[in-house]
């Protein structure tokens, strides 16, 4: 048997947080997609396996039921939206049809209240969730779900282009684009509505915050690509949009100094997204300081769920023996990172 290299170190010493009080937010969201008939089959049987809204439930301990249900189902249907054609699916490479495909759902966005023509499955779900979001959430909260959302849409479309024209992207641009086809910036932007008080504008906008939020949407891409690599090499063709695939490129690095580069990089911004939490949380009202202290509580809950998912594990286990064997650690590998997070990427 051939040994694995060694285990490659993923700095957080954030502790883990117990969630055993949304245990039924799997079986609620997907009987909520069973109901719009939006996928079936083996799809719907190895994401029951994976458990995706275990992550949710660690992220969020103290989340007000109600909230939290509807982001489960919205958090779902994206999953679902982005197996079934984007990653790997149905649009990969195709951008025309993937514009095309998601006007309706841009509009049921706008105008929940309104549909010209006959939804399809997809839009109706969408339609639904934007509708709840109404009766729950503030103006500004439906406003910021709503941008968020159709960056994230947008986003998916710009990944199909790279690949159509079977290019990728320099780090720094990939990581951009990461934050919002992870849908990472969008499910963060809903920290204040799961918890049941509103930040404002100018507050999500002061450049500490701002800082933070984009250090943690980057972390959160990274840790997904990582975890994720043998799953995208086995199930999507040769040409992915991946922090590892695109350092290979743009550095003529191969598979492994490439992992091992990225993990570099990671660590640093996570050093550096630790110590401007601190600063902020050390002078931020209650609210900033309950959303900062959030958001570390997602990057560890992303951790943990990879590291343990079926989704990634049963490819992990009979993947390539150059890829590193990831683990979590609770020391600094890394010299303090910077503020920002593009500076830890020379």
């Amino acid at each position: 048997m051939t040994c694995r290299p060694q285990s490659a170190g993923l700095y957080c010493p954030i502790p883990a947080t117990p969630h055993s009080s949304f245990t039924d937010l799997d079986r609620q969201a997907f009987a909520w997609i069973r109901d719009y008939d939006l996928v079936s089959g083996s799809w719907l049987d190895e994401m029951e396996q994976a458990g995706p809204l275990r992550l949710l439930a660690a992220a969020c301990p103290d989340g007000i039921p109600e909230r939290m249900q509807l982001v489960a189902e919205f958090w779902l249907w994206a999953y679902a939206l982005d197996d079934t054609f984007f990653d790997g699916g149905i649009f990969t490479g195709d951008p025309s049809g993937a514009c095309q495909a998601l006007r309706p759902l841009l509009r049921a966005l706008e105008f929940p209240g309104e549909s010209l023509v006959q939804d399809d499955a997809w839009t109706a779900a969408l339609r639904s969730l934007r509708r709840q979001l109404e009766t729950i959430g503030t103006p500004m909260q439906i406003h910021r779900w709503a941008a968020a959302a159709r960056e994230m849409l947008f986003s998916l479309v710009c990944e199909t282009a790279y690949i159509h024209r079977e290019t990728l992207p320099g780090l720094r641009d990939y990581l951009t684009l990461r934050m919002e086809t992870s849908g990472a910036k969008h499910h963060l932007l809903l920290i204040d509505f799961t918890h049941g008080y509103e930040l404002t504008y100018e507050q999500l906008t002061a450049p500490p915050v701002r800082a933070v939020s984009e250090a943690c949407c980057v972390l959160l891409g990274i840790d997904n690509d990582l975890f994720s690599y043998a799953r995208e090499s086995a199930t999507e063709g040769t040409l992915r949009l991946n922090a590892v695939d695109v350092l290979t490129r743009d550095r003529d690095l191969s598979i492994p100094q490439a992992f091992a580069e990225v993990i570099r990089i990671r660590n640093q911004i996570m050093s550096g997204f630790l110590h401007l939490s601190v600063d902020i949380i050390a002078e931020a009202d209650a609210g900033i300081a309950h959303y900062t202290h959030n958001l570390g509580q997602w990057v560890r809950a992303n951790l943990d769920w990879s590291a343990r998912t079926q989704r990634y594990a049963a490819f992990t286990a009979t993947g390539s023996s150059a890829l590193p064997h990831l683990e979590i650690c609770d020391s600094p590998t890394v010299t303090t990172g910077s503020h920002q997070w593009w500076e830890c990427l020379d």
